[in-house]
């Protein structure tokens, strides 16, 4: 009699466990999530979870409902779900708590390089000597414009700097411009420069012709040397030789 008490209470015991058991499962089962990842060329993009209505959900709802594809995932080339296997989009399905990947072939697009800020212009500089090129340069101003005098004074080498500065001409401006202007990035400065020295003046030499010591002029000219140095005496009466002054010999300085 013991023997059979102990049973039935073993066996109310189980009933009992079985009974407060099997609502906590399915409880658990109600609350299992669908894990869901989109991927790209076999690397995943984005994920997500869901809570199915019943034990499984279709695929084809999911990829609707919550992976919404975007514009570039057009090329849908597979569906498989962890632990089963590839499925189809019609009739394919997962189950509560379980995992689907959806894979599409996307376009890689190619990476662009950075754009590099355009880089300012140049001002040019041109020195000439006489009309001949004698020297050049260029440079990139701190600012859009340059002061003229700042490019003789920092870029222009002092020794190409000789003689007499004639004119300064901008190609950009179309004009001939001072050190006090400003010339723009991209423009080009000629700086003109006369190194030839000049010739020195001649003096003409006065001659004064006198009759016989007296304060007589019969005549009285200028001659320039052949030799711009000086002339002789012969040379300076052979200029202006008249033949009233044959009996003239006194000369003087």
């Amino acid at each position: 009699m013991k023997m059979v008490c102990k049973k039935l209470l073993s066996l109310v015991l189980v009933a009992l466990m079985l009974v407060t058991a099997l609502p906590f499962q399915a409880s658990a089962a109600d609350n299992a999530q669908i894990h869901y990842v989109v991927q790209h060329n076999g690397e995943q993009v984005r994920d997500g979870y869901l809570t199915p209505d019943k034990e499984t959900a279709l695929v084809s709802n999911i990829l609707k409902y919550y992976v919404k594809p975007t514009a570039e995932e057009t090329n849908l080339t597979k569906i498989y779900v962890r632990d089963v296997g590839e499925v189809g989009l019609e009739d394919g399905s997962v189950a509560a708590g379980g995992t689907v990947f959806f894979e599409f072939k996307v376009e890689e697009k190619p990476v662009e390089p950075p754009v590099e800020p355009a880089k300012p212009a140049d001002i040019n500089w041109v020195v000439k000597h006489d009309g001949e090129v004698k020297g050049s340069g260029s440079f990139t101003p701190d600012g859009e414009t340059s002061l003229v005098s700042n490019i003789l004074k920092h870029k222009v080498p002092s020794n190409l700097q000789v003689g007499e500065r004639t004119k300064i001409w901008s190609k950009g401006l179309g004009k001939t411009v001072t050190p006090d202007s400003y010339v723009a990035a991209g423009d080009t400065v000629t700086f003109s420069y006369t190194t030839k020295t000049a010739e020195p003046t001649v003096k003409p030499i006065h001659v004064v012709v006198k009759v016989n010591n007296s304060d007589y002029v019969v005549a009285e000219y200028d001659v320039t040397p052949a030799n711009k140095e000086y002339a002789t005496v012969e040379n300076l009466l052979n200029y202006k030789w008249n033949a009233d002054w044959d009996n003239v010999y006194n000369f003087h300085h």
